[in-house]
């Protein structure tokens, strides 16, 4: 089966639909010029100093340029200065080299599935403890020294802006950089992704069996024979991924999508029976986040 790059998509929506926080580990970028950033590029160096070069290396990517003589919009010369990036490391095999593997402990090293699983969601069932949760992330700083992908995503990407960057990134720049990821072996943050997946199946399997939910899906016996289908399907496609079945995943993919297509429907009962016996604020919560885990 033939590896492609995970979708663009993936990584715009999980901006677009986080709120971010202020980082306090952030520096001036303009401290920092791109011939010091690809020498600064460590494989060897500590975890949490590994990280904080991939912090100022996005931070140079979005940081203004000194003069600017045009209307460039931001995404322009970020843009702009990831082609600069691609064309030197291109030129300087030595400093390629160190950057493989910098980005090959990146990748192997940290867990992925955070980012999909966790960032964005709320994993606790309780309104007033996510509540707290949320406080503390928002007063206290957060470390470069993680190995939980979905902590680390929100000192690279401080703000929802960089979505429009992003999603503006052309099949050529898109190429190069998946080579580059290819070269440091990008297969355990694919892994992420299905682990992130299958994850997400199972907090939707436990919330609709909730005391809170089950009741109020529907009173059908067959209201809730989609969300016990989810975590099956998941361990399908799993399984056609490790076999390098491409037909397989695809036909998981189609089944999969068809389940959650019943989960929503199944939700709407929810809705009904709120509209006819009033509000639960506990209840309306875990509704939100069954609504975006199947979303």
């Amino acid at each position: 089966m033939v590896h492609r790059p995970l979708p663009m998509s993936l990584l715009t929506t999980t901006l677009q639909r986080v709120r971010m926080v202020r980082n306090p580990l952030r520096r001036q970028a303009g401290r920092w010029d791109l011939t010091s950033l690809i020498n600064a590029a460590d494989p060897q160096a500590s975890r949490a100093e590994r990280h904080l070069w991939l912090v100022r290396w996005l931070d140079w990517l979005r940081s203004p340029p000194t003069r600017r003589i045009d209307n460039s919009s931001p995404q322009d010369w970020t843009l702009q200065r990831l082609r600069l990036f691609l064309n030197m490391i291109d030129t300087q095999p030595v400093q390629r080299a160190k950057l493989v593997g910098l980005l090959q402990r990146f990748l192997s090293e940290t867990d992925a599935a955070g980012l999909w699983v966790d960032l964005g969601f709320s994993p606790r069932t309780s309104f007033l403890t996510e509540l707290g949760e949320r406080l503390r992330l928002s007063w206290l700083p957060r470390t470069p020294d993680t190995n939980n992908l979905g902590e680390l995503f929100l000192l690279l990407f401080p703000d929802a802006t960089s979505a429009e960057w992003l999603s503006h990134i052309d099949e050529d720049m898109l190429a190069r950089v998946s080579a580059l990821c290819s070269e440091a072996g990008a297969g355990p943050a694919r892994h992420g992704l299905l682990d992130g997946l299958a994850l997400n199946a199972h907090h939707v399997h436990l919330m609709a069996h909730s005391p809170d939910l089950r009741h109020r899906l529907s009173q059908e016996p067959t209201a809730l024979k989609p969300f016990e289908q989810l975590p099956q399907v998941l361990v399908q496609l799993r399984q056609a991924f490790d076999a390098n079945n491409e037909l397989g995943a695809q036909q998981a993919t189609n089944y999969l999508r068809a389940v959650l297509d019943e989960c929503r429907r199944a939700e709407e009962h929810v809705n009904a029976h709120l509209d006819a016996n009033g509000i639960s604020v506990n209840v309306i919560f875990l509704m939100d986040q069954l609504r975006e885990r199947t979303e």
